[in-house]
């Protein structure tokens, strides 16, 4: 059995509602999973954990072989030994549409994230319809240091 949601939501933190930013609160998703023979169910992790793992992980459990070519990676040994140290960071991007867009046509950004088990950094560039190397914002966080992201 396994059940995960695709983004987190927003409920008015921010002054916002809904999915639309890089903050741990729209990129963290749930993530449960239990087999057969599962030798510590119920049991949480800390690893860090991306959706992209999820399809290697359930071929591992299912005996089926792992395809080439795939971005994630199975956590069948996270859930084995969950304590072992596991990926170093995730990865998420999300758009961002800028207020106002009669009057700043073309304004549309991209927000790429790095989620580590402490910092979350995300550099915001301008979008496709104009220059795609062109830093608009960056934002790093300490979750150790109760950055709350603000």
């Amino acid at each position: 059995m396994i059940l995960w949601g695709d983004h987190g939501f927003k409920l008015g933190e921010y002054r916002e509602w809904g999915k639309h930013t890089n903050f741990e609160l729209d990129a963290r998703v749930p993530l449960l999973l239990s087999y057969p023979g599962m030798k510590q169910p119920g049991k949480k992790t800390n690893g860090i954990v991306e959706l992209v793992d999820v399809y290697p992980s359930l071929c591992e459990l299912a005996g089926i072989p792992v395809p080439n070519g795939l971005e994630g990676t199975s956590f069948v040994p996270l859930l084995k030994n969950p304590e072992k140290s596991w990926k170093p960071a995730a990865f998420s991007q999300h758009t961002r549409e800028f207020y106002k867009r009669d009057l700043y046509p073309n304004r549309d950004v991209m927000g790429y994230s790095i989620r580590t088990d402490r910092y979350r950094f995300t550099r915001w560039q301008r979008g496709p319809a104009s220059k795609p190397e062109e830093v608009i914002a960056t934002e790093l966080y300490d979750y150790q240091k109760g950055s709350q992201e603000r």
